[in-house]
């Protein structure tokens, strides 16, 4: 919210869009897992690992970080009346098209 106030002050245009009424997408902290706060979301990079090499300004394809392929193994969808579980052949195809990675470390 800091870097908002400070582009609003220097008369830049911006828009934000989000799918939900908070911003941040998957970054979010979650309260309720242990007595103390854990930040979740921030190690996922969707479909190219060496994405990361980028928000870092390195060069190269090949990150420090370990990456680990994400395969849902389950996963709902809701269409506002029907909930029904996605079938596996799915959840394969859409990992062999947008494979999802996280990070070990």
């Amino acid at each position: 919210m800091k870097d908002l106030l400070f582009y609003k002050r220097i008369n830049v245009d911006y828009q934000i869009f989000e799918a939900i009424d908070r911003y941040g997408g998957r970054l979010k902290k979650n309260e309720t897992l242990a007595g103390f706060p854990i930040d979740i979301g921030a190690e996922w990079i969707h479909n190219v690992p060496g994405i990361l090499n980028k928000l870092k300004g390195k060069k190269g394809d090949v990150t420090d970080e370990v990456p680990i392929p994400y395969h849902l193994e389950s996963a709902y969808s809701w269409d506002g009346k029907k909930y029904e579980k996605i079938p596996n052949k799915e959840l394969d195809q859409r990992f062999d098209f947008f494979p999802e990675y996280k990070f070990k470390h």
